[in-house]
């Protein structure tokens, strides 16, 4: 066989918690590339993803990324990473283009992953102004609650997690602006100053 390099495949993905290696993102080539292609399937296509461990693993670990993440990105023993999108996106089977027509932008529609069901439930019970959005953060800032970590240890090593509604609206928000300053620290931890009582000794 041969293979023609497309260097629009080259993507930069998240390799293992806080490193980032170049990556092919080739049906061809790649063993398995599962729903990657439906969370970024062009490099200027922006997503974030919470990324959990799989079934069968030897404990619980998230992590968001908005890189492609490699299948062992959160793996602790048996099992690979569970991904969930903010958005996930489809062809553009409708748009018109021309023959001189060159840009690409209308290729694909983003769609939210967020279902209209859930963004139903919870502007019902803390108010109108909850987005899909707040509603994704919310989920990220209450998988990393250490009451909820250790009361369901057992069960997260066996299946996905199941998240509820807090009763108090004030929970609510207080887990999902956690989850939004927990995923800009992940995100952007090239970035972010060090904190201050952290003592780093060793090599240069």
């Amino acid at each position: 066989n041969s293979y023609v390099y497309d260097s629009g495949k080259l993507r930069l993905a998240s390799y293992r918690p806080f490193v980032k290696q170049n990556f092919y993102l080739s049906r061809t080539l790649n063993n398995s590339v599962y729903q990657i292609p439906k969370f970024f399937p062009q490099p200027n296509l922006e997503n974030v993803i919470i990324c959990l461990t799989g079934e069968g693993s030897l404990g619980f670990s998230t992590l968001i990324t908005n890189l492609i993440p490699d299948l062992c990105f959160t793996k602790m023993g048996n099992g690979g990473a569970q991904c969930f999108p903010l958005y996930y996106y489809e062809e553009n089977n409708s748009a018109q283009k021309s023959i001189f027509d060159t840009d690409d932008s209308n290729k694909y529609v983003r769609r939210d992953a967020i279902s209209d069901f859930i963004l139903e439930r919870a502007t019902n019970q803390y108010g109108k102004n909850v987005t899909k959005e707040d509603i994704f953060y919310f989920v990220y800032g209450f998988l990393h609650c250490t009451e909820y970590r250790e009361t369901f240890a057992n069960d997260l090593k066996k299946m996905l997690p199941r998240i509820p509604l807090v009763e108090d609206v004030k929970d609510f928000w207080a887990f999902s602006k956690a989850g939004r300053k927990l995923a800009e620290l992940h995100l952007n931890y090239e970035s972010v100053a060090p904190f201050s009582d952290v003592k780093v000794t060793g090599d240069d």
